[in-house]
């Protein structure tokens, strides 16, 4: 299906711009900006160069938890030590993941964070992997453009190679995980199961870390639509 280059809360233009241009050269076209703070902005269209066409289209959304509801496979790009327990892996390995997403017909989304303090913690509950690209000791991060770069010219090559990757299981649809996750949110809500109002999001991104597929994903529906109580048929009021 198609990949979704994200930058939450880019704050420099010039590095949207350089964004486009990375996007530009590795065969990418497809960039959302959430709340960018200066956009449109003629140091991002210089920056561009010839990507131009790429920022132009790009588009703007301020509601970027039901834009990544619609994907299949979310990718966090974070360096930031995080109390989140996800899967981390280096930019070659979450390319092949991507790829076989993609050639699954999949939408797939890469976030990267704002340049000062990187992706909310709220955003990274929507992710399903972590991509983390390594670096030396001294080294705390890199340029934002320059990330988006790295990471897209893996999924560049690995798409230039003409790797026929191995078919994944049958992914749910977007629209499947998030009706399940609704009727969980409600059932486990009826039980009083839910005593604080963080616990579901808790359990919102351990789902997602896991991504059961289809057959999974029907069979813990079932689970959830057994463990229901049901009305008794026979059963009069008084």
């Amino acid at each position: 299906m198609t990949l979704f280059v994200v930058l939450e809360r880019p704050t420099h233009p010039g590095n949207i711009g350089s964004v486009a241009r990375a996007m530009k050269t590795t065969g990418f076209s497809n960039l959302i900006l959430y709340q960018p703070e200066h956009y449109p902005h003629q140091q991002a269209s210089q920056m561009a160069t010839h990507g131009i066409g790429i920022l132009d289209n790009a588009s703007v959304i301020d509601d970027l938890d039901m834009f990544l509801l619609g994907m299949d496979l979310v990718v966090a790009c974070s360096k930031r030590p995080r109390n989140i327990q996800i899967d981390h892996y280096s930019p070659d390995t979450a390319a092949y993941m991507v790829q076989s997403s993609l050639q699954n017909d999949a939408n797939v989304a890469l976030l990267f964070g704002n340049e000062t303090s990187g992706l909310a913690n709220s955003t990274l509950n929507y992710a399903n992997i972590m991509l983390e690209i390594p670096m030396a000791d001294s080294a705390d991060s890199l340029n934002l453009s320059h990330a988006v770069q790295i990471v897209l010219y893996e999924l560049f090559k690995l798409a230039n190679q003409k790797i026929n990757l191995p078919p994944q299981q049958e992914m749910p649809l977007a629209s499947e995980k998030l009706a399940f996750e609704e009727h969980l949110h409600t059932t486990i809500k009826q039980a009083g199961l839910i005593k604080h109002s963080s616990t579901f999001s808790k359990i919102r991104s351990m789902l997602r870390r896991m991504r059961p597929d289809r057959r999974e994903l029907q069979l813990l529906f079932g689970i959830l639509n057994a463990a229901l109580p049901h009305p008794n048929p026979n059963k009069k009021d008084v």
